[in-house]
C-alpha cells in the first residue's frame, strides 16, 4: 500500500534527521525556567531547584552547558552552589551584590564516567587552581542542583533564571 510506504519512509526520514542532528553536535536545551527559586529563613545549604538529567542522553564526548542568574538582598554573604551529579562544580559568594550571572560548562572526556570542568571557585577570574576532574557515570540518571547558603536567615537569595543545555557527543 503505498500510504504505509510513505509513512514507512517519514519515520525513518525522522530517524536519519535524529541520527544525523546527533553526528553534528547540535545543542538542546534540557531545562530552563524564568520563574524565581529563593530561600530565606535558615542558614543551612538549601536545595532551590534539581533538574534530573536523563540515563541514555550523554554521549562520550557530551557537553553540558549550564548559564544562571542569581538575585541577593541583604549584606551579609551568601554561597551559591551549583553540583552536577552531587559534585560542586561552581561555588559563588556575595554580600551586597545585587545579581551574579554564571555560565559553566561539563564535558564528558571520551567516556561516560569521565568530565573537566574549569575550578568551581573560579569565576571569571584567573585562578592558581587547576580544573575539577570527576567521575560521574552519566549513562546513569544524575541531578544537576541549586543551592543556596545564607549566614544571616533573615536575608535571601534565589535562583532567578537557569538553563541547562546539552550538546551530545558521541564521537571525537
Amino acid at each position: 500500500m503505498p500510504g504505509v510506504a510513505l509513512i514507512d519512509d517519514v519515520q525513518a526520514g525522522f530517524a536519519a534527521v535524529a541520527t544525523y542532528l546527533n553526528n553534528q553536535n547540535t545543542w538542546s536545551v534540557i531545562a530552563r525556567s524564568a520563574v524565581q527559586h529563593s530561600h530565606t529563613g535558615s542558614t543551612a545549604e538549601v536545595t532551590v531547584y534539581t533538574v534530573t538529567v536523563p540515563a541514555g542522553l550523554a554521549g562520550p564526548n557530551s557537553i553540558f552547558r549550564i548559564s544562571d542568574t542569581w538575585g541577593l538582598t541583604g549584606s551579609a554573604s551568601k554561597s551559591l552552589r551549583i553540583k552536577f551529579g552531587g559534585t560542586t562544580i561552581l561555588t559563588a559568594t556575595g554580600t551586597t551584590t545585587m545579581s551574579v550571572d554564571h555560565v559553566r560548562s561539563v564535558a564528558n572526556r571520551n567516556s561516560l564516567t569521565a568530565q573537566i570542568t574549569p575550578a568551581p571557585f573560579r569565576d571569571l577570574t584567573a585562578t592558581s587552581q587547576g580544573p575539577l576532574v570527576m567521575a560521574i557515570n552519566t549513562a546513569n540518571a544524575f541531578d544537576i542542583t541549586f543551592t543556596v547558603q545564607l549566614t544571616n536567615a533573615a536575608e535571601s537569595a534565589g535562583l532567578d533564571f537557569f538553563m541547562i543545555e546539552h550538546c551530545h557527543g558521541d564521537a571525537v
